[in-house]
């Protein structure tokens, strides 16, 4: 099993460290090799030589285990330019006969044609299974690259096995509404415009609370937020990084999740899924497969619409309407059920995969 582990504590390493865990439960040999480069920043010379040794050294272990009976190559891909390392993962897995598994994290190369993921898939050859995170990710993942002939939809919720907010009592609703972000906190992740959306309706009169967690990832993040919290005071709180009780707390204390992210990776965000496991309406925007991940259970906005003033206006009709939030919130929980309801079917297939015969080398 080859992917990128925590740290850093984001989205992709902890999908991949939670199906590490799984396939260790189910299968005695399983070799691990973590190509993260931590939490050094991209663009860093250090952090792509670290890259670089690392994919190297997960093809020397590949070859190591070229003669293994029942050699999978299991792989959570990279998006953008960190499918170059991957490409050489799958060109030495092919070569010696793996059989692959894909695991694909980022909607960059659905969105957009990728010559890389394009060179990807025709490595990985017609045998090669991809999970995607639904049914809308994988139509247009095979739409665009129709080499592809296996797929499977295996939705992020299965990490959320053990979140206890699904088990939640009803909310009771006060007269203030409090609308809240979780993220590793930059304005890729939608850091400025959920600040903006908050100080404009406290200006328009609403008894509106913003409370922001998690870690600032620079300077710029940090002076945003502190700007914000000197011109609207007890309007905004920032309670920092959250993790096990105190994140379920988190959500347990808003009313909707606002994620105006314009992260071009955006797929099916952790933090969206945990909003509606608690029960918390999401209005973000429309990004990845969020879209379908709320159906009812909340709002999305057009990429390239005005998010603070579509998001106000649903705010407003919330703030003056809980009967509404009331059905919204049961929505959002019964939408988390509906995803996690495929989960055990989907991996029982992964599984099933993992187990079968390799193909045989390339040429042999």
């Amino acid at each position: 099993m080859i992917g990128s582990l925590p740290p850093p504590k984001s989205g992709m390493p902890f999908v991949t460290l939670r199906m590490v865990e799984l396939v260790k439960s189910r299968f005695q040999h399983t070799n691990v090799i973590d190509v993260s480069a931590g939490s050094l920043s991209r663009r860093s010379v250090r952090y792509h030589v670290l890259r670089l040794f690392r994919n190297v050294r997960a093809c020397v272990e590949l070859l190591r285990h070229r003669r293994h009976e029942g050699r999978t190559l299991y792989l959570a891909i990279s998006g953008s330019l960190g499918l170059a390392y991957d490409l050489m993962l799958l060109v030495t897995a092919r070569c010696f006969g793996f059989n692959m598994i894909v695991h694909h994290h980022s909607y960059m190369y659905i969105d957009q044609d990728s010559v890389l993921m394009r060179a990807c898939t025709v490595v990985a050859g017609p045998d090669a299974v991809h999970l995607l995170l639904s049914e809308d990710m994988a139509d247009s993942f095979q739409g665009r690259y129709p080499r592809v002939k296996r797929r499977l939809v295996l939705p992020n919720t299965f990490v959320l096995e053990s979140f206890q907010s699904a088990h939640q009592p009803v909310k009771s609703w006060t007269r203030e509404l409090r609308i809240g972000l979780l993220s590793n906190l930059s304005c890729d992740k939608g850091l400025a415009a959920f600040v903006e959306t908050g100080e404009r309706a406290v200006s328009e009169g609403l008894n509106i609370t913003s409370v922001l967690a998690g870690p600032l990832t620079g300077p710029r993040e940090r002076a945003i937020v502190d700007r914000a919290l000197e011109r609207t005071g007890e309007r905004l709180h920032y309670i920092g990084p959250v993790y096990g009780q105190d994140k379920e707390n988190f959500y347990r204390n808003i009313d909707v999740f606002v994620f105006p992210t314009a992260h071009k990776d955006e797929a099916q965000p952790l933090v969206v899924l945990e909003a509606l496991a608690s029960g918390v309406p999401v209005i973000s925007y429309e990004r990845g497969c969020i879209r379908s991940m709320l159906a009812d259970g909340g709002v999305t906005v057009p990429v390239g619409d005005d998010f603070v003033e579509t998001a106000l206006t649903h705010l407003k009709r919330l703030h003056d309407n809980r009967r509404l939030l009331e059905d919204m919130s049961r929505c959002a929980r019964e939408r988390f059920e509906v995803m996690r309801g495929t989960q055990d079917r989907a991996l029982t297939e992964v599984f099933r995969a993992l187990s079968e015969s390799p193909q045989g080398a390339v040429g042999r």
